[in-house]
């Protein structure tokens, strides 16, 4: 099961239509989201959203109306490579909404990129701060996470899915270290060290 959380400045769910709409622009044609009726009984008063995603997967996304836990969110940020450079940390978060995908195990990659479409979706509707990826080991910025997601190709939407740690050798040298490329997709993280003329 694919796991991730959006940071909100106050306790609102999205709404379901503008998800659905959202997600066209981050997917290609063959996959297509369909919004469950709600179980509550009051529909204004729901606080989990259902859809079917196709061609496989059920999606939750359930409001949380308290920030996550322990800063794990706030410490991820510089993880994150649109933090790369300017230190960037998310604003205060006050509630979050958890977002889930229980989908098809049998190819990681496709998998992960439907769960990039339906966060992207998610993100768009609603007024989020950061997307807390755990499994990723980071948090992304929203306006980089929503521009990663309009490219459909794998090779980019894989900065979403792992972290990078960033650290400067005692000669000079930055080292770049991937994080939980083995969570993610099976493989081992890599570490790049760069030369001594490369700024943080």
């Amino acid at each position: 099961m694919h796991l991730a959380f959006i940071l909100l400045p106050r306790a609102r769910l999205p709404r379901q239509k503008d998800i659905v709409r959202a997600f066209r622009t981050f997917a290609p044609d063959e996959w297509t989201i369909r919004a469950c009726e709600t179980t509550a009984e009051d529909p204004g008063e729901e606080d989990i959203l259902q859809f079917e995603l196709h061609p496989s997967g059920q999606v939750f996304v359930a409001l949380m109306p308290a920030p996550v836990p322990n800063n794990e969110a706030d410490r991820a940020a510089r993880y994150s490579l649109s933090s790369f450079g300017e230190q960037w940390e998310p604003p205060a978060h006050v509630a979050h909404l958890l977002v889930t995908l229980n989908g098809d195990k049998s190819n990681a990659v496709d998998s992960l990129s439907r769960f990039t479409s339906v966060l992207a979706a998610v993100i768009k509707s609603s007024d989020a701060l950061g997307i807390y990826w755990g499994n990723a080991g980071a948090t992304h910025k929203p306006e980089f996470f929503l521009s990663i997601s309009k490219q459909l190709e794998i090779v980019p939407r894989i900065m979403l899915w792992t972290g990078i740690s960033i650290a400067r050798e005692v000669d000079g040298r930055l080292c770049l270290l991937s994080l939980a490329m083995r969570q993610q997709l099976g493989l081992p993280d890599l570490l790049l060290t760069a030369s001594k003329g490369l700024r943080r």
